[in-house]
Order: structure tokens, then sequence, then C-alpha cells
């Protein structure tokens, strides 16, 4: 999934669990299962990952399409996410407190292509919301690109944590807001849904 995808629906995470249409409560997480190909969905983190009192945004959670991962690309970029990316999952978590996590995964056919990707995205990432990299301190993260983002909203702007690394042929990217939008809880939560990704192989 893009960047400003990401962002788009993160943005709205805090007002759908404060009432704004959605079904998911602390008391009832309601979650889509998608079932695609390479079991993506199976690469992201859950809301027990997370903890506290974040539940699943249902409208905003299931299955990639290619329509969206390759929207603003170069078309270089471009054709080579035709060529190779095979499935993706995102899955969109919100607290009470107006906090949000949302957590990306998108396959490819290769390692090669995985890691020429992950270079392109986390560019689109820094120049699109004047994002500052800041080191990151997960060394059995390969390929890894932590961002603090300024992201605009009708309320202010809201300052954003963006970490993206590559797992073979897997590119999987974290954005949080709130209580885990620090550097260090953006990189525990990758701590994390790196270890589901081991745990697939």
């Amino acid at each position: 999934m893009r960047p400003g995808i990401l962002i788009c629906c993160l943005l709205l995470a805090a007002a759908t669990v404060a009432g704004c249409g959605s079904t998911a409560t602390a008391d009832s997480v309601v979650i889509t299962h998608v079932d695609i190909s390479k079991r993506a969905s199976d690469l992201i983190l859950d809301a027990g990952d997370i903890g506290g009192l974040y539940v699943v945004v249902d409208g905003d959670t299931g299955m990639d399409h290619l329509s969206d991962v390759i929207r603003h690309d170069s078309p270089k970029t471009k054709a080579l996410e035709r060529r190779e990316w095979q499935s993706g999952y995102h899955a969109l978590y919100a607290s009470p407190n107006n906090d949000g996590v949302l957590t990306d995964v998108s396959v490819f056919r290769s390692e090669d292509a995985a890691a020429t990707v992950s270079v392109a995205w986390a560019r689109q990432m820094a120049r699109q919301y004047h994002g500052a990299r800041v080191p990151a301190s997960a060394p059995n993260l390969q390929h890894v690109t932590v961002i603090r983002a300024r992201i605009p909203s009708s309320s202010g702007s809201h300052t954003g944590y963006w970490i993206q690394w590559v797992h073979g042929r897997v590119i999987a990217q974290i954005l949080a807001v709130g209580g885990s939008g620090t550097v260090q809880g953006v990189q525990q939560l990758a701590q994390a849904q790196d270890g589901r990704i081991t745990n697939s192989e």
C-alpha cells in the first residue's frame, strides 16, 4: 500500500473509533478475513501485538490492489511492480485516545524487486510528507527506513512515525500516530511484525 493511502486511512482512525460510523468497540473486535495468495494477511500485526484499547477499523482493513500500489510511482517503478508484485494486505487499528496504527505488507516475486521498490517508496514518503529520516536501531531488520512525518489534517498538523523494512520478498510498513507514534514505538511494533513474517516461512 502506498504511503499516501496509509496516511489518509490513519487520519480517519480516531474519528471512526470515537463513534463516527464504526462498529468496532474495545469489547468487540471485528476483523475482516480475506483469503489472498501468499497469505499476506498472516504477515501483519494484530490488535494484541499493539496492546492497549486498540481495535481494528473494519472499513480500512483488507487486501491491497495493484492500482493502489503503483499510484504516484515513476514509470520505471510501476513497470517493476506490475511484473513483480503478488499480493498485499493492510490493517488499521485505532484507540479512543486518538491513537492510530496502520500496518501493511506487500509480497513480491523476488527479493531484489522488494529491495528496489522499497527505496522508491521511502523516497516518496519523505518527499510527500516533508519527512525527516531518523536513525533506526533495529539491527535484525533489513533495508530499514524510519521517517518522522508531518501529517496535515483539518484539525492541524500531526506528527507520525513511519517505518519500512524488507524481509526476503516482503516489504513491510507501519505508520503510527499518538501513543505508539514514537521512534521506539514503531521499532518495537516492527520487531513484532517481523516475527510474524519469520514464523510464516
